[in-house]
């Protein structure tokens, strides 16, 4: 199984068309807090943040519009978002702050406790669809993409008193899914899953017609 790295690092990652950035800052190892989610940890012992997994339910299936959703769940004080200053739709909210993005842009930070307590009312570029009474998925208003997933409430049988926030893995940048360690560690919800596509995943993709499938490089 890939390790993270037990130093502090940093992984970045945002929506397609860059409006809404974000950046994950993770302690070292010791700092960690741990995820006390009971199933996991009878199984596997003590695990820390950040948690990064392949989701097999049919509600994540469908929200993130890919055949096995991806999530890197950490706490969320560990999130800072932002969205460009210009042209939001609302003004900057009080606890937000501006600052200048490597282009020379104004952009406005976010924190995850705001992000997840008004996600629709922050700014233009961020929006949010209530899927459940207790469950919050973020997306960027101007390309699409769901960006996170918040159950306020905590996940049946967890009992960490950490709030947390799961980021869509796919939306970290290519340099950070490429960081060394940087991978997931278990499959969850495999009840609901797609059987061809988990064999897939678990056979390789000659368990569809028999023999591999033809690959190409564009």
């Amino acid at each position: 199984m890939s390790q993270l790295p037990l130093e502090k690092f940093t992984l970045n990652g945002g929506c397609y068309c860059s409006a809404v950035r974000y950046k994950i800052s993770i302690p070292s190892y010791q700092e960690r807090p741990v995820r006390d989610t009971k199933e996991q940890n009878e199984n596997r012992g003590e695990l820390r943040f950040p948690s990064i997994s392949f989701d097999h339910c049919n509600d994540c299936r469908k929200a993130t519009g890919t055949l096995v959703a991806s999530w890197i769940i950490c706490p969320q004080s560990w999130v800072k978002w932002s969205v460009p200053a210009s042209n939001s739709q609302f003004p900057i909210p009080t606890g937000c702050s501006e600052s200048t993005d490597t282009k020379g842009g104004e952009r406005v930070e976010i924190a995850s406790e705001m992000f997840v307590k008004r996600p629709t009312s922050l700014v233009g570029f961020v929006t949010a669809f209530n899927s459940s009474p207790e469950t919050w998925r973020t997306f960027c208003t101007r390309c699409g993409t769901n960006l996170s997933f918040v159950c306020l409430t905590g996940r049946g049988g967890d009992q960490s008193t950490v709030p947390e926030i799961d980021v869509n893995f796919g939306s970290l940048d290519r340099e950070s899914l490429e960081r060394q360690g940087v991978r997931p560690s278990a499959h969850f919800y495999c009840k609901y899953g797609i059987d061809w596509v988990q064999k897939v995943l678990w056979e390789g993709d000659s368990s569809i017609g028999g023999q591999t499938l033809p690959q190409y490089p564009e």
